[in-house]
């Protein structure tokens, strides 16, 4: 699991049923938590700053909700939760070639 965007790490630990959590704070008063994460990057503690893309654990299950295989992700804005992704580990088909552009 990468970072979203660039931001300090303002909290990891055990979430209850969500399991292994990250939280990280961004610019413009935006917090995104990713949670039922396997494990954590060592590297990744409170107050460690990180770029946009940067490792910060691995996808897997590590909580008590129903999806054993993914990642979730919320996303607050001056902490109201603005977006929630679940994403899943199992590995899909590639994106074909032609499909590349749009993708990105």
């Amino acid at each position: 699991m990468w970072a979203l965007s660039a931001g300090v790490v303002s909290s990891v630990g055990w979430a209850g049923k969500f399991g292994r959590k990250v939280e990280i704070d961004h610019a413009n008063d935006i917090r995104t938590i990713y949670y039922q994460l396997s494990s954590v990057s060592p590297k990744i503690k409170k107050g460690t700053v990180v770029a946009r893309r940067e490792k910060i654990g691995r996808a897997g299950y590590s909580g008590t909700t129903p999806d054993k295989n993914g990642v979730g992700i919320m996303i607050y804005k001056s902490g109201v939760p603005i977006s929630h992704y679940s994403i899943s580990s199992v590995r899909e088909p590639p994106v074909p070639r032609d499909r590349i552009d749009a993708f990105r």
